[in-house]
């Protein structure tokens, strides 16, 4: 059943609110400054913040601004679909992670969940099974056209919406148009107003 998204924001709220309302003491911005400096997606946003300073010195910050725009769809779209948006997010942050390091966009994906497999295993943020969601997901983020898992769906999906919000009047590729209309009309919303490129 598609939602509207007022509709979906609105129970997303009404849920957080109620558990929030649960667990009610007064907290002082320090202590939640101090709970998400210590969550561990939080400890995985400052490695790779770390990693992107390192390779991309002098990026202009897209890097940045496109982990961080994925990751946060991923989120979206993981408590749309009774996703772990914590792990979702991971998902995100960590998808061109070998484009990063390398410049390459040539079997990043692919080459992208060797380097995250890697990663994850030292910085032991996450479980094995958590691991493998993540560099599955990875694997065949550059997949588009083919459908998987929930989680690969789901990051392909949130890649694919920030490709194309990113700059709302450019046209959208033709290989992303199918799972943009889809991702859209999942949201409630249509896209007769974001024209096709002609040319992809």
């Amino acid at each position: 059943m598609v939602y509207a998204v007022d509709e979906v924001a609105a129970n997303a709220v009404d849920e957080v609110t109620a558990h929030a309302a649960d667990e009610v003491t007064a907290h002082t911005a320090d202590e939640v400054t101090d709970f998400f400096a210590d969550s561990r997606l939080e400890k995985l946003r400052r490695r790779v913040d770390k990693l992107i300073k390192k390779y991309q010195p002098d990026d202009d910050k897209y890097f940045y601004v496109h982990l961080y725009g994925v990751s946060h769809f991923c989120a979206l779209l993981a408590l749309r679909r009774g996703l772990n948006p914590g792990l979702a997010a991971a998902c995100g942050m960590l998808h061109d992670i070998h484009q990063v390091k390398t410049g390459e966009i040539k079997h990043h994906a692919v080459e992208g969940a060797t380097t995250t497999e890697a990663l994850l295993k030292k910085w032991q943020l996450y479980t094995d099974d958590e691991i493998a969601v993540i560099v599955t997901a990875i694997s065949r983020h550059s997949r588009k056209r083919d459908v998987h898992g929930a989680y690969d769906e789901l990051l392909k999906d949130a890649d694919v919406m920030h490709h194309c919000l990113y700059d709302p009047s450019a046209p959208v590729l033709m290989k992303e148009k199918a799972r943009y209309a889809g991702v859209l009309a999942e949201l409630g919303y249509n896209n007769k107003n974001h024209k096709q490129h002609p040319n992809r």
